[in-house]
């Protein structure tokens, strides 16, 4: 990924292939913005922030889980 030129509120950026761009915007409404490239094709998807921390969450839990049945199966 390289940015190629930016100005007052533009920025213009490059993509390789399988390259994901990650854009956060934090106003009244709090989204994500994701861009793929792939086999030349852009992938735009908007993930809500909240969707995202709950998803984090949710994954701490499962390694804590995976961790304690580990533990258990070891004694």
């Amino acid at each position: 990924m390289k940015q190629i030129k930016e100005t007052n509120k533009k920025t213009t950026i490059l993509l390789e292939e399988g390259e994901i761009l990650e854009i956060v915007v934090l106003k009244r409404k709090q989204h994500k913005l994701v861009v793929k490239y792939h086999n030349g094709v852009l992938f735009i998807d908007e993930i809500p922030i909240q969707e995202i921390e709950q998803l984090q969450e949710e994954k701490k839990a499962i390694w804590a889980m995976q961790e304690y049945l580990d533990k258990n199966e070891e004694e």
